[in-house]
């Protein structure tokens, strides 16, 4: 019986993979980013907003199958391997300590070996923490490709094709870190059945990022002209 299990499991998956070359040519899984731009050289959507809505992005065939468990990695970036004070995060609510509330390595928690893992690709063995969630079907977007605009989130308006999403609100204004580093984010689904649980993850292509910014032009007049007052006093 397990083994008919595992067998329609894996068939439902690859009709979501087939599914998802279709008019679209949408992956099973993608990340798109309120206001988020997309970087050519990093291949992936980007944010330097304080506060910001991700938003999770499923083919409706591997949704409805019913049979994964869906998870949200949000890495520190670049890669980190001692534990270290970053401030804190919250997402829908849920404040997470940096580092505290992670995990070192790759994803997923439960791997117990490297090939069991979500493929590196530059960003682990770093520290992580996974959101587990499972979509709403009664969540529904309009079709988009993160690659061409990562902030074209629509509901859905009631003809043809759609996506399932589930929104994450983040608010990063309390994360530390210095300019240019971040947080990276995976989504990926699960199957615990499977020796080789990750059944689907977007593609590298298709996840996200928060970058700290560079200072504004006029950040960096108030710094300096601090420093002018500064240095007159001191002169006086």
């Amino acid at each position: 019986m397990k083994q008919t299990t595992t067998s329609l499991k894996a068939f439902v998956f690859s009709s979501a993979m087939l599914a998802s070359t279709g008019a679209f040519a949408l992956p099973a899984l993608q990340i798109g980013i309120e206001d988020g731009t997309y970087d050519m050289a990093s291949e992936d959507s980007v944010t330097s907003a304080t506060a910001f809505t991700l938003y999770a992005l499923a083919d409706t065939g591997i949704v409805d199958a019913g049979l994964f468990d869906f998870r949200l990695s949000i890495a520190v970036t670049p890669k980190l391997s001692t534990p270290t004070d970053l401030g804190s995060i919250v997402v829908n609510g849920i404040t997470i300590d940096i580092t505290d509330d992670m995990t070192y390595g790759t994803p997923p928690i439960e791997a117990v070996t490297s090939s069991t893992d979500l493929p590196s690709h530059g960003i682990y063995d770093t520290y992580y923490y996974e959101v587990d969630f499972s979509f709403d079907t009664g969540n529904k977007a309009t079709p988009y490709n993160v690659q061409d605009d990562p902030d074209g989130f629509a509901l859905y308006g009631g003809s043809g094709d759609y996506l399932y999403y589930n929104a994450f609100n983040f608010d990063v204004s309390g994360f530390t870190g210095a300019i240019g580093s971040g947080l990276h984010f995976d989504l990926y689904a699960l199957d615990f059945d499977l020796k080789k649980p990750i059944v689907a993850f977007a593609p590298f292509s298709h996840d996200g990022s928060y970058r700290v910014p560079e200072p504004t032009n006029l950040a960096l007049f108030g710094i300096a002209l601090a420093g002018l007052l500064v240095f007159r006093r001191r002169s006086a």
